[in-house]
């Protein structure tokens, strides 16, 4: 009986797939209010989401207020852009290894830019061969939400950096 109720319990704290509340821009306000903010494509991020390991599925985080913000923020100080888009945005993380399973990130984004008169795009790719162990979450939201996002931020940080730098 208590294998059972033990078994249950444990069933009970697996890690479904669910959604977890996005990181927050503490600069949200002072974004809003740059020029620039008024040209960025804002249906181009509302579907942007890292993915982080689940039982069954993986976990959602929408990044697209974040994402949306870091570009605005880095790109505001360049003269003469008409128009910013994010093309692409794809940022997977898996769990690797069998025991003590730790976690790996990639993650690709494309940046169309129309720039005094003159559209390209620019990308990068980066990959995290380790950012941490996985953590289960129990709850909805759970205090390991924190825990993930500081696995997942540092990987879209340098992905929107190293977009950034390319754009001149």
């Amino acid at each position: 009986m208590f294998v059972v109720v033990a078994v249950l319990a444990l069933a009970a704290c697996t890690s479904r797939p669910s959604t977890i509340e996005g990181p927050q821009d503490s600069n949200m306000i002072t974004v809003m209010q740059d020029p620039l903010f008024s040209r960025l494509d804002a249906e181009s991020l509302v579907d942007l989401a890292a993915f982080y390991p689940a039982t069954g599925g993986d976990h959602t985080i929408p990044m697209g207020d974040y994402v949306g913000s870091r570009l605005v923020r880095e790109l505001s100080r360049r003269e003469g852009i008409e128009r910013l888009s994010v093309g692409e945005f794809d940022v997977d993380c898996d769990s690797i290894g069998a025991f003590g399973p730790r976690v790996a990130c990639e993650g690709a984004m494309a940046l169309e830019v129309v720039q005094d008169g003159r559209e390209a795009t620019y990308s990068a790719s980066v990959f995290h061969e380790d950012v941490g162990q996985t953590y289960l979450r129990a709850g909805n939201p759970s205090p390991i939400d924190a825990i993930i996002l500081d696995q997942v931020v540092p990987v879209v940080d340098e992905l929107v950096n190293a977009v950034v730098s390319q754009v001149p």
